[in-house]
């Protein structure tokens, strides 16, 4: 009545891979139709529809084409993350700044805009300049 008792197994799948030549091929498929919807985005409510469709290449073309940037396309979820940070960031600092003129101006001696304390702002403006500079940082190394 001793039987030895086994933890379970739990499977953990593995991650996905995207080799190059994938990225590239379905890169260069799509890249007209990712063209179309950024200047869509980019127009706004001024866009206007073009007369001819979108053209998508054959298969054959793909093959017969070079593929010259392997880079990936389009903006990711980190770039708008570190735009939204910086502009916030930035908006910040400037807002701060110009209070504090106003002061200065009006000859205040009031010391209650000193911060002493780490604010949630600086602790989020601390990761977002780490989130930059992990970015950088993966772009230089490959």
């Amino acid at each position: 009545m001793t039987a030895e008792v086994r933890t379970p197994f739990v499977w953990n799948r593995p991650k996905t891979k995207v080799y190059d030549y994938n990225q590239q091929f379905g890169g260069a498929y799509y890249q007209p139709m990712i063209d179309y919807v950024d200047t869509k985005e980019r127009q706004g409510i001024f866009f206007s529809k073009p007369a001819e469709k979108v053209h998508l290449p054959m298969p054959a073309e793909l093959a017969i084409k070079k593929h010259e940037s392997p880079e990936l396309s389009g903006v990711t979820a980190l770039d708008k993350a570190l735009v939204r940070g910086f502009s916030q960031m930035t908006k910040e600092v400037n807002g701060a700044a110009v209070h504090t003129m106003n002061l200065m101006l009006r000859g205040s001696k009031e010391n209650t805009s000193l911060h002493t304390k780490r604010t949630s702002t600086m602790v989020r403006d601390k990761y977002v300049k780490e989130l930059h500079l992990i970015k950088a940082r993966s772009l230089y190394a490959a």
